[in-house]
């Protein structure tokens, strides 16, 4: 069963990147077989006919905080990250005004440079954010921080490290 879907380009920030998903067993796949920029028209195919989402998929990017542990109550200084981005997108599009650690902390906007840190051979930006600012939301203990922000395009990225809060 061919499956197409008509969509308003004025609710998506790039839709390019869009993707019609289909509810399978549980879980989102995506179905597409066509976009139709020109047309706004995306399509896949299916053999059951249960719901479909048309949606911009989020980037999953790789995160290294580069402290592994920092002391509570630590009040001067940064907190250094390095975001990769999947094959496809640019470390040279992220538009650092929009990084957010935990949805809160801002990055420092005159920190962006972007090297191959882990000399994998894929781009990383890093980035650095208020230490203060950063140990205010932790708890004694590992913890899970996540990094959001947006390319140039609009399009959203995520990822997440951990950072033991010692003290």
């Amino acid at each position: 069963i061919t499956v197409c879907i008509n969509y308003n380009e004025s609710l998506v920030i790039n839709e390019n990147n869009l993707k019609l998903f289909h509810y399978e067993n549980g879980s989102w796949v995506n179905i597409t077989t066509s976009l139709d920029t020109s047309a706004n028209l995306i399509c896949g195919t299916v053999t059951s006919l249960s719901p479909f989402i048309v949606a911009e998929p989020l980037i999953q990017a790789t995160i290294d905080i580069d402290s592994d542990d920092v002391r509570l109550g630590s009040r001067g200084g940064w907190i250094t990250a390095y975001i990769e981005l999947p094959a496809g997108y640019d470390v040279n599009n992220i538009n650092v005004s929009t990084v957010r650690l935990n949805g809160v902390v801002p990055a420092d906007p005159k920190t962006d440079t972007v090297g191959d840190r882990d000399k994998d051979g894929i781009p990383d930006m890093k980035i650095r954010f208020d230490k203060a600012e950063v140990v205010a939301l932790l708890n004694p203990g590992d913890n899970l921080l996540t990094l959001t922000g947006s390319l140039t395009d609009g399009t959203p990225f995520k990822g997440s490290d951990t950072l033991q809060a010692i003290g």
